[in-house]
């Protein structure tokens, strides 16, 4: 009888290193997986979430990928379609992960680079940056990574100035609006999925940031900034279906 490891891993590839963002995403995610465990009584597993500082060229041990469930690709102040030091060796260990078929979730920056990666296309915004939370209506696959969700539209919070405009070969969007039409991929096979929102804001470490950036683009008069007072506003009253999304990101990043 092969024993099953009483340990979920996963990998958070961290490209940021902002004290607003970068540095808070571990907690987040950690709250994330933590809140979407709770639903799921079959799951008596501990799940523990390792941080790789890839600006640094941190990365998980070549010889042991196979340790970790899921790889999580998070959000960053940079944007996907500048060439930086780090960013050729992040482009590569996107590769071999969709070739050895690692589950992988790419959140903001992360669905970014990694439609880059796999030969799509990213731009700026041309309705410039946005803030807050915004609506997707749902493509079928969308549909279906939300195990056919009966509604036509989902709503989470969103902060980026960048998109995917071209997709890359193999990959199908979730879904979108008429700002930004990409706001998710997934692959063929099904084990990476992208998400240009931000699920992680949505817990109490990420509350805290969602006011940590306010205060820093406070500070960005050459971003399209609606102002803090409006902003925090906005997140904190606008209904979201971020539980659904928590709920199936947590499946998804902690299955066998």
């Amino acid at each position: 009888m092969v024993e099953i490891d009483p340990i979920i891993r996963v990998a958070l590839l961290r490209p940021c290193d902002s004290e607003c963002y970068g540095l808070r995403t571990k907690s987040m995610f950690e709250a994330l997986l933590e809140q979407g465990s709770n639903n799921m009584s079959e799951n008596s597993s501990r799940i523990v979430v390792e941080e790789f500082d890839v600006i640094n060229l941190k990365y998980p041990d070549e010889n042991e990928l196979g340790l970790y469930a899921s790889f999580v690709i998070v959000g960053s102040l940079a944007s996907a379609y500048d060439d930086h030091p780090w960013t050729e060796k992040l482009l590569d260990f996107i590769r071999r992960l969709h070739l050895e078929n690692r589950r992988v979730l790419g959140v903001c920056f992360g669905h970014q680079i990694i439609a880059r990666a796999m030969g799509g296309k990213v731009r700026k915004v041309p309705a410039g940056t946005q803030y807050g939370v915004r609506s997707t209506c749902l493509t079928d696959e969308g549909r279906k990574f939300f195990e056919d969700i009966e509604k036509e539209s989902v709503s989470f919070i969103y902060t980026h100035g960048d998109e995917v405009i071209e997709l890359p070969v193999g990959a199908t969007s979730i879904g979108g609006n008429d700002i930004v039409p990409v706001h998710g991929m997934v692959f063929d096979g099904g084990n990476m999925v992208t998400l240009q929102g931000h699920p992680e804001f949505s817990t109490d470490p990420g509350e805290l940031s969602l006011h940590a950036i306010a205060d820093y683009n406070e500070k960005q008069p050459e971003y399209n900034w609606i102002g803090k007072e409006a902003f925090l506003e906005n997140v904190n009253k606008t209904p979201t279906d971020s539980d659904v999304l928590i709920q199936r990101i947590t499946t998804f990043l902690t299955k066998r």
